[in-house]
């Protein structure tokens, strides 16, 4: 059988990048040889797998080509977790965020599905979900503290109260993450390795503190 982990994709593979240190080299067109190979065993296996390589095509080729936005948007509509898993791993926590270029709507689009792999079951998934917030949360703590805590200007600013109201929705994902039962079940029981819970959930809190 195959010594390979599906959930290893390299997306930066695409670009002509390295591949990252101790990641199996897998590249788009070895994956789906690798998934139409093992497709052969098991019929109910196909299903799965042929919608998986649909999402992962789809959004690697946004990547490839330099759509970083697109491809965060495609992310954003996929129920895929095995795909967003391997975008999130590669994509966005590791070293591409420069060319993203994270934005609060794209923040809020995809916390709905960072939520989701926080209350998977599967521990990979529940890594990857909050290595993604903690992320987000690098981003994004300081602009909404400061845009928080500064007093309102006379008048009107639309512009304004629209980033603020946007703001508000990113701590309120926050506050949910950190209420996950799964989370803070995993934070009292369990250890995940190379994933500091206790820091992340007191960087969580100070930032809701901060903000209120």
């Amino acid at each position: 059988m195959f010594n390979r982990n599906l959930n290893d994709i390299d997306l930066n593979n695409l670009t002509g990048e390295s591949p990252a240190p101790n990641v199996a080299k897998v590249s788009s067109k070895n994956d789906v040889a690798i998934m139409n190979e093992m497709m052969e065993l098991d019929s109910q296996f196909i299903s799965i797998m042929k919608k998986r390589i649909k999402g992962l095509e789809k959004i690697s080729e946004e990547y490839k080509n330099g759509n970083y936005e697109e491809s965060m948007a495609e992310v954003g509509l996929c129920k895929d977790l095995g795909v967003v898993n391997d975008f999130f791993r590669y994509a966005l926590i590791k070293k591409d965020l420069s060319k993203i270029s994270l934005k609060s709507d794209m923040a809020i689009q995809i916390f709905p599905i960072i939520l989701n792999m926080v209350n998977c079951k599967y521990d990979i998934y529940f890594k990857t979900g909050i290595n993604t917030a903690w992320t987000i949360l690098n981003l994004f703590s300081d602009p909404i503290i400061d845009a928080m805590k500064t007093p309102l200007s006379r008048g009107v600013d639309l512009n304004r109260e629209e980033k603020i109201n946007k703001y508000k929705i990113i701590i309120d994902n926050f506050k949910r993450l950190r209420d996950s039962p799964i989370l803070q079940n995993n934070l009292k029981y369990k250890e995940i390795k190379n994933l500091n819970l206790k820091q992340f959930i007191g960087e969580v809190n100070f930032f809701i503190n901060q903000c209120q």
